[in-house]
């Protein structure tokens, strides 16, 4: 909506304005494409004040649906996004994989992180599905309950 309206009200100035506009609107869009890229790529580590089989439960009833699939990679639960994302055209779509560790019968480690993705021009393919599912995931496994890391 900015960027049409932006074209518009550039465009009422000048050819020359519309087009640096448009030069402008396309580097934001690579730039925030860079940092969504980076974000999605960082390990996020929960300590959930919950047992082992309750943040399972919640993983499982996550990923239901038909945006992600189940499938192999180096986690204890794997899922890959299905359909379009951000740069997704012509590309594999990315690997999100959770680890889940017992630290006792009432505290349990989740480790998140994409294991597999495809790039091009250092833009992760989908990088937005998998930080928005992260994400959400991430407050489901917190209303279950956090500790601190130093207990």
């Amino acid at each position: 909506m900015i960027g049409v309206g932006g074209l518009f009200a550039a465009g009422s100035v000048s050819a020359g304005s519309a087009v640096v506009f448009v030069l402008v609107w396309l580097g934001a869009l690579v730039i925030t494409a860079w940092v969504i890229s980076f974000l999605a790529k960082r390990q996020l580590d929960i300590l959930v004040a919950a047992p082992i089989q309750s943040a399972a439960e919640v993983i499982e009833q996550h990923f239901r649906g038909i945006g992600w699939r189940r499938t192999d990679g180096r986690g204890h639960f794997n899922f890959q996004s299905r359909g379009a994302g951000l740069g997704s055209l012509n590309m594999k779509n990315p690997v999100l994989s959770i680890d889940l560790e017992a630290l006792d019968p009432t505290r349990t480690g989740v480790n998140i992180w994409m294991s597999s993705w495809s790039s091009r021009w250092g833009m992760v393919s989908s990088c937005d599905r998998v930080l928005t599912k992260r994400w959400k995931l991430s407050r489901k496994l917190v209303k279950l309950g956090t500790v601190p890391a130093t207990m």
